[in-house]
């Protein structure tokens, strides 16, 4: 099959009913494809949140996350998604946010990303609450991920993805032979990497998770992408279990309060934590009442 008729079977391809082993397979067949590397630094901050839920016994009191367990990937397979942007049924991932631009915009960018209560209707006039526990993840030793940058709509809103872009058009013209190819290749994954996908839908996500799965098969550390929830503005980071065990470590957690009321959300810091007990346990504290409102800033940046 040539390129431009593995792209046509993929992209007419009913993902709610064909294989992962068939999407995969078809992935396979492309054979080389050239994608980017990028270097994650040593010392770069990854950004990781979770919805803190009530507790199991209807008290309606909340159970705040205890340990690094708690917020890092999934080690249930039960409660792991059906699929989700980089990884298949049932594959742990861990999923953080990165950025060049300004470390408070993960956070924000993270905040967007998990948060129920942006998409409510809550114009009752009442407050309604949700809170996040964010964890902030320092890289103790550089490892290497395939970026996914060829989405140009994307382009003008990070120019970090600009400039990959051009670095991964420099490259392709080194091979005029296979050079079309892999543009056309790139552009599919790219808007893979890029679709909105619905809660219902989740096996839209097949192609590039079962992407995602190839290139980790191939020795890749993880998969860096734009944010399709910013338009490309910040990045996310996919990264398998030993990757996150291996090379990153733990360094902060906050706990924040979000409130909306009508179409306005106020974050306010609830918890922080840069201590640990023996057994990992975090040590809260409060982060104390001279924060400014709406501060989002301060508590994993401090």
């Amino acid at each position: 099959m040539s390129i431009n008729e593995i792209i046509e079977a993929l992209r007419i391809s009913d993902l709610k009913s064909r294989s992962d082993y068939e999407i995969i397979e078809l992935i396979q067949k492309i054979g080389k494809i050239a994608v980017m590397g990028v270097d994650i630094k040593q010392g770069r901050s990854i950004i990781r949140g979770r919805i803190v839920k009530e507790k199991k016994d209807n008290s309606g009191e909340l159970e705040f996350h205890r340990y690094e367990s708690q917020i890092s990937f999934l080690r249930d397979k039960k409660l792991i998604p059906p699929y989700n942007r980089a990884s298949l049924e049932g594959v742990p991932m861990f999923y953080g946010t990165i950025t060049d631009q300004n470390e408070h915009y993960s956070q924000v960018l993270c905040i967007s990303e998990i948060t129920k209560l942006v998409d409510e209707n809550t114009e009752d006039g009442k407050d309604h609450h949700e809170y996040i526990t964010m964890g902030k993840w320092k890289v103790d030793t550089e490892f290497t991920v395939c970026a996914i940058a060829h989405n140009e709509d994307f382009h003008a809103n990070n120019e970090k993805l600009a400039d990959m872009y051009n670095g991964f058009v420099e490259f392709v013209k080194k091979h005029p032979d296979r050079e079309q190819d892999f543009r056309d290749i790139s552009s599919f994954i790219a808007r893979e990497f890029a679709k909105k996908v619905d809660e219902d839908k989740r096996h839209d996500y097949k192609i590039s998770a079962a992407f995602s799965q190839v290139m980790m098969s191939y020795g890749v550390a993880g998969v860096l992408y734009p944010t399709a929830k910013d338009e490309g503005k910040g990045f996310n980071l996919a990264l398998p279990p030993y990757i996150v065990e291996k090379h990153l470590k733990l360094e902060k957690i906050a706990v924040w309060r979000l409130t909306k009321r009508n179409k306005q959300l106020v974050v306010m810091p609830y918890l922080y934590c840069d201590k640990f007990k023996s057994d990992g346990a975090f040590i809260y504290e409060d982060p104390g009442k001279w924060i400014s409102e709406g501060t989002l800033e301060y508590m994993l940046s401090r």
